[in-house]
């Protein structure tokens, strides 16, 4: 082809809805969209699969623009600046409320609910609220989590009865929260163990206020437990405490002090939580079996540790079943404790996650983990620079390297081309899965000297910009002749033949002939040549043999011409497809 010019939740879950942008966290011009990693089971990844991976990819199908993503140890939600809800994984008890109990791979948008400002999801139950403060809910309903009389799961949202001027949401184990305008935190669903912080152990299908708190700030649901940041910086918490999450006793139906201050944001799960400090650091106690609280053999940890190993600058958290996250102020993610993925590992202390940058929220659910960050890309030359004789041609190849499991397609354009030269594209566009080849070719007008020649890829939605790669392209004016390939591309399959010619044009009165050569062939591929020498009398046929069992990708295949003191080289690429990966 020519071309020219993140809130975790459950039954042993806690639910922590991540925002974005943090405060903290530098605001990119890029849409964001949800990046997932970890374990793909029941589709919690949202990629359209059920495999595990430990480099994030892209969750596909939902619109850019995710403002919000809660995850639930099985099930996911993301909400978007248009204010739409769109729900995946797990799907037993109707909690990605499309009305069915099909397990979704890829996210579907839930039906009925606009002008929604915040989403949580639960164990096997979902809550949103809407711009007027009121509360909808779907999902598992045995305990009265959805605000109705404990029964029938709901397939679809409903409304939470009796529930106004509400600000955030967070979903637990079979319990609900929520916060209110001016601080008061409300809860209902299931209580044996005192989560609905009203002094009983009764359940509840209605909201009723917890005690002793009026001015929260924000709220995390655990598993079996409550926390509560109020604006002073202290942490309050209510419910099951086996492993030190609240305090010495076994059960708590009422709020009491975490021995903690100066937090400005709180994560939690089943059985443990993390603390963000107005100095950036993480704190974190309760069960520590994987060290997702600290570098301790102790499992129980009832008073909040520093978590070291981490940069300065940490700005929110997470809490997975047995893994905790870290967001820095530069938006790269750490992890530590029983981190899954692909495989799963054991990290005593915090590692960056890999592939991922410019961060702005995460979420963790019980194996997987989710960040809003924008979907972005890089470009690359190899080579980058490159000599052509007046009459000849260089070629390169040109790659994109996907960030934050950006999957997209991106449109080529090249720029900055002299009088003279023109250039040729295998296609115009690229992804990560197509590297294109690019020839530049120099007419025998061309003027000596240096150009730098520009390659753009533009994704073709306008929500990645534009990445740029400069190629410098020097034009010769030493030599007597050149040489180039008619056509400088092909394509076949492993075992089949692709035939080009080649071509010498003289520089100034040069009339004889030049030797060939080719130069370091890549394995899998045979050249053989009509003539072992050339002239301007007539071109050279190049075949070009791929072995059956050649390596997909494309390759340089470089054939030089020499007589005396005069050398020119011009370069074919050929692109196997259907072959093995190389």
């Amino acid at each position: 082809m020519r071309f020219t010019s993140v809130a975790a939740c459950g039954a042993l879950a806690a639910a922590l809805i991540v925002t974005a942008p943090s405060p903290s966290v530098a605001a990119v011009d890029q849409e964001l969209g949800v990046v997932s990693w970890g374990s793909g089971s029941y589709g919690t990844l949202g990629d359209g699969t059920t495999g595990d991976t430990s480099t994030p990819v892209g969750t596909v199908g939902i619109p850019d623009g995710v403002t919000k993503v809660s995850a639930g140890p099985l099930h996911s939600l993301a909400l978007t600046d248009s204010g739409e809800v769109w729900a995946w994984g797990s799907n037993t008890d109707g909690q990605l409320g499309d009305g069915t109990r099909t397990q979704r791979n890829s996210p579907q948008r839930v039906d009925g609910l606009s002008g929604v400002v915040e989403v949580a999801a639960g164990d096997r139950f979902s809550l949103a609220v809407l711009a007027d403060g009121t509360v909808r809910a779907w999902g598992a309903n045995q305990f009265g989590q959805l605000g109705i009389a404990a029964g029938d799961d709901r397939l679809v949202p409903i409304t939470v009865p009796g529930l106004t001027g509400v600000t955030s949401v967070a979903a637990g184990g079979a319990h609900s929260l929520a916060l209110r305008v001016g601080g008061s935190v409300w809860a209902w669903g299931f209580n044996h163990y005192g989560q609905l912080g009203d002094g009983t152990f009764e359940d509840r299908s209605t909201p009723a206020q917890v005690k002793g708190i009026t001015t929260a700030r924000q709220i995390v649901a655990g598993g079996l437990t409550s926390t509560a940041l109020l604006p002073d910086g202290r942490v309050q918490a209510w419910g099951f405490s086996e492993w030190g999450q609240i305090g010495p006793n076994t059960k708590e139906p009422l709020p009491v002090g975490i021995s903690i201050s100066n937090v400005v944001f709180i994560a939690g799960r089943d059985r443990h939580n993390v603390a963000v400090r107005g100095d950036g650091t993480v704190w974190a106690w309760g069960y520590n079996g994987n060290r997702q609280v600290a570098d301790d053999p102790e499992f129980r940890q009832p008073v909040p540790r520093r978590v070291t190993g981490l940069p300065p600058g940490i700005v929110s958290a997470a809490a997975g079943r047995e893994s905790s996250l870290a967001l820095d102020s530069a938006g790269q993610v750490w992890a530590w404790g029983w981190v899954g993925g692909a495989p799963y590992e054991h990290h005593a202390v915090p590692v960056k996650v890999p592939g991922l940058s410019g961060a702005t929220a995460i979420s963790a659910g019980y194996w997987h983990y989710h960040a809003l960050a924008p979907h972005g890309f890089s470009i690359g030359l190899t080579p980058a620079t490159g000599t052509v004789l007046p009459g000849g041609s260089v070629g390169t190849q040109i790659r994109l390297t996907p960030a934050n499991g950006y999957s997209g397609t991106a449109a080529l354009h090249i720029s900055g081309l002299p009088d003279g030269v023109s250039v040729f594209t295998t296609k115009n566009e690229i992804s990560a899965a197509a590297p294109v080849a690019m020839a530049l070719r120099a007419t025998t007008g061309a003027q000596p000297g240096t150009y730098p020649i520009t390659v753009t890829a533009t994704d073709p939605g306008g929500v990645i910009p534009s990445q740029h790669a400069v190629y410098q392209l020097t034009v010769s004016a030493e030599g007597t002749f050149s040489i180039a390939f008619a056509e400088p591309f092909g394509t076949v399959s492993p075992g089949e033949t692709a035939s080009t010619e080649l071509v010498l044009t003289p520089l100034g009165a040069f009339t004889g002939t030049a030797r060939l050569q080719v130069l370091g062939l890549p394995s899998g591929i045979s050249v053989t040549l009509s003539s072992r020498t050339i002239g301007a009398n007539g071109p050279v046929t190049v075949d070009v043999h791929t072995a059956p069992d050649a390596p997909q990708g494309t390759f340089a295949v470089s054939v030089s011409a020499s007589a005396g003191a005069s050398t020119s080289t011009a370069l074919y690429l050929i692109t196997i497809t259907g072959g093995t990966t190389s």
